[in-house]
């Protein structure tokens, strides 16, 4: 954590003094340890600011988040990217003064190049980075990366860890190939309490752990994220390994979808079904069919999904809210097999 916060140190912020938000150690296991440990550095620049309970997981009031911002006038979040984009969203944006929130932290989930965007634009020194609870929260950084790279990548190795890029049989891959990502240091996990089989799944005997993430690195070092290495799915038809970061960045383009899920079911005759699940924005109206011409307008058609799913709330899963892929996987299954019923029936 200390080495950590030594790094995070060497950022050189545009305003002092700073005033940085996180959240309490309740509802976070490492960011919170990691900003304060940077406060001690900074003692004389920096103040750390626990956000009130009320700003929770579910960002259920997000004018909660945005009252502490203007009040306790913070330059610098540690928090997670769905709070940022949620309040990006909210109609009650203008209501509050958040000028003073200049940088935030971009980690902890997948996030569509148009809502980096949007965050980047608002918040300029934003910093992108790559981690989890395993790794002591964050392996990577673009604090010294070029402007571009801050936007196109989730950084490079922070230097007390090693990162590759490996195939189906463990082998690294050349510079910009796919592959799953792979991390180890002093900074890993020793092991999953009680829970040997997963240990082993996730580190196996080389100590390296798989990340479970699909992803390139580039000569320099930088990774960029092209999905989750359970989302990769295969086209019908034509066999085509295609990663979900095409179908997500469409479907997230739409301005009535809020958040969106793509799966892949198995269809031993042709290849995965392609599936994607859409949470619509609050009082927004869009059918499955809609959403279809939708993508058939913007993509060729084996880059398209083969069945469309609008809900109006993604099923979730514990205290960090993530979305319940098993029950995606559950809703689909149903689906595909009442369709191949009524083809057999039709038949």
């Amino acid at each position: 954590m200390v080495n950590f916060a030594r790094f995070y140190n060497r950022r050189k912020p545009k305003h002092l003094p700073e005033v940085a938000g996180v959240r309490s150690p309740v509802t976070d296991d490492g960011m919170c340890v990691i900003k304060c440990t940077e406060a001690v550095f900074k003692w004389r620049t920096m103040y750390a600011v626990f956000v009130p309970s009320d700003v929770d997981f579910y960002m259920r009031d997000i004018s909660s988040f945005m009252k502490c911002i203007e009040q306790e006038r913070l330059t610098w979040y540690s928090g997670y990217p769905y709070e940022i984009i949620k309040m990006l969203d909210s109609p009650d944006l203008n209501r509050y003064d958040i000028s003073s929130l200049s940088a935030v932290v971009v980690t902890g989930q997948s996030v569509s190049s148009h809502n980096l965007e949007r965050i980047f634009d608002q918040f300029p020194d934003t910093m992108n980075a790559y981690g989890s609870t395993e790794v002591l929260a964050t392996m990577t950084s673009t604090l010294h990366s070029t402007f571009d790279l801050k936007r196109n990548s989730v950084g490079y190795p922070l230097p007390h860890m090693e990162l590759k890029i490996v195939g189906k049989h463990g082998e690294t891959v050349p510079v910009d190939n796919p592959g799953e990502v792979c991390v180890r240091g002093w900074a890993s996990f020793l092991c999953y309490f009680n829970d040997p089989r997963a240990t082993a799944a996730a580190k196996g005997n080389s100590n390296w752990i798989h990340m479970g993430d699909v992803g390139m690195m580039d000569k320099t070092g930088h990774v960029k994220l092209l999905g989750r290495l359970a989302e990769c799915v295969t086209f019908k038809h034509m066999g085509e390994k295609v990663f979900p970061s095409l179908i997500l960045d469409t479907a997230r383009s739409h301005p009535k979808v809020e958040t969106a899920v793509v799966i892949g079911i198995p269809d031993d005759r042709l290849g995965d079904d392609v599936c994607l699940f859409v949470e619509l924005k609050h009082e927004a109206t869009l059918t499955e069919d809609e959403l279809e011409s939708y993508f058939q307008s913007k993509l060729m058609f084996l880059q398209c999904p083969l069945y469309y799913f609008v809900l109006e709330k993604l099923p979730r899963i514990g205290a960090r809210n993530k979305v319940h892929i098993a029950e995606l996987k559950q809703i689909a299954t149903e689906r595909i097999a009442t369709d191949n019923k009524e083809e057999q029936w039709n038949r």
